[in-house]
């Protein structure tokens, strides 16, 4: 599906077609709203069933005053329930850019988060695909003013954007254009790609293993929820959905102090971080599978500290750990060993502990290094014994011989 009319950055007058075109080869029912750009609610403008459907809106009628910058969204529903999305923008009055109707992106917000959704979400550990608040998908601040992340994935191939700041108020899509189409890679061998997107000429890459850049394009994610222009599902040539946990490129362990490095599942730690904003929220994850495992608050200084449980279940090997800042976007990491968990010690056919070893706090098993205390409690009754029977016959002795 995509919005037609009117052209993104048009300029509206009396009352203003707004058409979509959607498949015509099955029965779909079509919803049309609007909003003013950035607010809340969508009011609705009509439904239609057609294989080309429209509604008209009449922006001086909407009370809206000439400039105002509005949102149109599609949402088409067929006989089975499946539902896709599209949107366009165009302003009262005059165009966007105020002279031929050429889309014009507003003018960018601050920038505290930026994503890659797409249908690669779900293999760097998002709940699902095309998220733009996942923390799984997002990129890092670079030095040179860039973002960049890099992700392990599976071969195939996959469709992105990049979102700014956890939703699809502002993204960018094919040649960096504003809500533009999706930007197409593929991944030719399972490993890592490289995401990186130049918030001042808007255009992002994905870069595999290879080193091979793409940035073509053709449609939009299948979201209710997402006000870009076109719609596609995810691609069927993947070769893997398995969950990959994300490395990016920004991380470093300056910020970052853990109690060990070396824990078994189970085993509480403690962790100390700083350079983060003061009173900003800091996650910590454990990967590769990313679990998380705490969030604190930043104090007035940037610092925060807390405590964490490894996971039961946690598989042995070594695994990044990292503390996310979700404002600064600030990331610390370190790797962290985790060893086997240690089983309970096995007991004798006495039902005390086997010698050569013997249970400490925490389960863990430590050397042995006393006495066989069995054996030896055992040869102290049997002297007992014999010191008794033997006191017994010396008094018998006595009695015998006593005078009477």
């Amino acid at each position: 599906i995509t919005i037609s009319v009117p052209v993104a950055g048009a300029g509206l007058s009396g009352a203003a077609q707004v058409t979509a075109d959607i498949a015509d080869d099955r029965w779909q029912e079509t919803s049309f709203s609007y909003r003013v750009f950035g607010a809340g609610g969508w009011v609705s403008l009509g439904t239609a069933e057609s294989d080309s459907p429209s509604v008209y809106h009449d922006a001086a009628l909407s009370g809206l005053a000439p400039g105002t910058l509005i949102e149109y969204r599609a949402v088409s529903v067929d006989a089975a329930g499946k539902k896709v999305a599209a949107s366009t923008y165009a302003s009262v009055g005059w165009p966007v850019n105020g002279s031929d109707g050429t889309p014009v992106a507003p003018e960018l917000p601050p920038i505290t988060m930026v994503t890659v959704p797409g249908d690669h979400n779900s293999e760097m550990g998002c709940a699902a695909d095309w998220v733009p608040d996942c923390p799984q998908a997002k990129l890092i601040l670079q030095a040179d003013g860039t973002w960049s992340g890099t992700f392990e994935l599976p071969a195939g191939d996959y469709k992105f954007k990049v979102a700014l700041n956890g939703n699809w108020d502002f993204n960018y899509g094919d040649k960096g254009e504003f809500n533009g189409g999706n930007i197409a890679y593929n991944n030719p061998v399972a490993g890592p790609v490289t995401f990186v997107w130049d918030p001042v000429t808007k255009i992002a890459t994905a870069t595999p293993g290879s080193g091979d850049t793409t940035t073509s394009s053709t449609s939009q994610p299948s979201s209710t929820s997402q006000t870009s222009s076109t719609s596609q599902t995810s691609s069927t040539s993947r070769t893997s959905s398995t969950s990959q946990s994300p490395t990016s490129t920004g991380p470093s362990s300056g910020g970052l102090t853990l109690s060990s490095s070396a824990l078994r599942p189970g085993d509480t730690f403690t962790f100390q971080t700083t350079g983060f904003q003061p009173g900003e929220s800091v996650q910590v994850w454990l990967n590769s599978d990313p679990v998380l495992l705490a969030t604190v608050t930043a104090d007035d200084a940037g610092a925060a500290e807390g405590s964490a449980v490894i996971p039961l279940g946690t598989p042995v090997g070594d695994h990044p750990l990292r503390v996310l800042g979700l404002t600064s976007g600030v990331e610390f990491a370190q790797t962290i060993r985790v060893l086997a968990a240690v089983s309970a010690s096995p007991t004798s056919s006495h039902g005390g502990s086997t010698a050569g070893s013997q249970s400490g706090s925490g389960g863990k098993t430590l050397s042995y290094t006393g006495f066989p205390t069995g054996q030896f409690a055992g040869l102290g009754l049997l002297l007992v014994g014999v010191g008794a029977a033997m006191v017994s016959m010396s008094r018998r002795r006595r009695g015998a011989h006593a005078p009477s």
